[in-house]
């Protein structure tokens, strides 16, 4: 499967920690999935690239910028990241 989702066996070792079908970079990083934001990015930029994640919205937070939330857009892609639905 890592060869359809993606070339990078890497960004599918991080696609399989993400557990969640929408979330933000942020909680990414909170989440382990990876050390730090740039990190995130540059992990998801391939997905968006590929358009298996679309930006869904934004998420308020308290004393801060909003940021933005990702979902995947492709059934399979949810299975690999959640592997529990």
């Amino acid at each position: 499967m890592a060869n359809k989702i993606n070339t990078d066996d890497n960004n599918y070792r991080y696609l399989t920690k993400v557990n969640q079908v929408s979330f933000t970079i942020e909680e990414l990083v909170t989440n382990k999935v990876a050390s730090g934001t740039p990190a995130i990015r540059n992990i998801i930029s391939p997905w968006q690239t590929a358009e298996f994640l679309k930006k869904i919205g934004l998420v308020p937070r308290r004393n801060a910028k909003a940021v933005n939330e990702y979902a995947f857009q492709n059934i399979s892609l949810v299975f690999a990241a959640c592997p529990r639905i």
